[in-house]
């Protein structure tokens, strides 16, 4: 299948995005879409449209995915990660419902989800914990469920985190890939960094293989953030990524437990903690094992 998407987006022709964009607004299909250049991605620009009251979305991918191999590479396995959480049926990720080309560019089209993604709703004034702490488990043994069919996020934040009407949905399977068989992968475990940084795991920084517990180490991040009102790694550091990333490297020694942060309980500061320690196997094993922990808590 990608071969013949490879194939379609060569002889598609090097079209201008604005030239692409005019096409997908106005002829592409019965119904049009709309470019939503704040919902824009590190990869791809958002398109949105209502097709017969089902709200989707598409991912339009630059045209520098079929002319770099890294990038051709990081579209093959977001395919691929799409397909895995379908055939596993897999709750809280969206299931893609088609792939194609337009124009010579690579585009996916999945549902759209209403909602705000966390990190924008912590910016809100009225913003608290409690709005979204009941949703924590729940999201915890989604991701499990997902380790346990062998995948790992690799790049989970809070803008990768959308508040839906009753759970957490999480978006952009970009980085997700099968952890069995990233040892295998030279080219995205050794030579680059893969990840945000504030949010990835030591063991990513250092370039060695994802696991789940790399995912857990993420999570810890996320309720760092959402109980302390900050990530600790962002603070002080602007967008020095190099800065962030060494204080990543040995975050025992930056952070402040929890509990003297904020207020939360000694439980939760403590099971926040285990998530980011430095070494994988003191932290919780994989999601499934912190929703359990989660659920104890709340």
């Amino acid at each position: 299948m990608i071969d013949e998407l490879i194939k379609a987006a060569i002889l598609g022709g090097d079209y201008s995005f604005n030239q692409v964009q005019n096409f997908l607004e106005g002829s592409f299909c019965s119904n049009s879409w709309t470019y939503r250049p704040e919902l824009r991605g590190a990869t791809a620009r958002i398109f949105t449209r209502d097709n017969g009251g089902k709200p989707e979305l598409m991912k339009l991918f630059s045209r520098k995915t079929i002319t770099k191999p890294i990038k051709l590479a990081a579209f093959q396995r977001e395919v691929s990660a799409f397909r895995e959480c379908r055939n596993y049926n897999l709750s809280g990720f969206p299931v893609y419902t088609s792939e194609g080309t337009v124009m010579g560019r690579f585009f996916l089209i999945m549902p759209y989800i209403e909602g705000n993604n966390l990190e924008h709703a912590m910016w809100e004034k009225d913003f608290s914990p409690e709005q979204v702490e009941k949703y924590l488990p729940k999201l915890a043994q989604d991701i499990g469920y997902a380790h346990v069919a062998g995948l790992v996020h690799r790049d989970l934040k809070p803008a990768n985190l959308i508040l839906g009407s009753d759970e957490i949905v999480v978006v952009d399977l970009g980085l997700m890939a099968n952890y069995l068989k990233l040892r295998l992968n030279h080219l995205f475990t050794r030579r680059m960094v893969v990840g945000t940084p504030g949010s990835m795991s030591p063991e990513q920084i250092k370039l060695k293989p994802a696991t789940p517990r790399s995912d857990v180490y993420s999570f810890g991040t996320i309720l760092y953030h959402v109980y302390s009102g900050s990530n600790p790694f962002l603070e002080g550091a602007g967008f020095d990524a190099l800065k962030i990333l060494q204080r990543q490297k040995n975050p025992e020694k930056q952070l402040l437990p929890l509990a003297d942060v904020s207020d939360v309980s000694v439980q939760m500061s403590d099971l926040t903690m285990r998530c980011l320690a430095v070494d994988p196997v003191k932290r919780p094993a994989d999601g499934i094992t912190l929703s359990r922990a989660l659920e104890e808590i709340l």
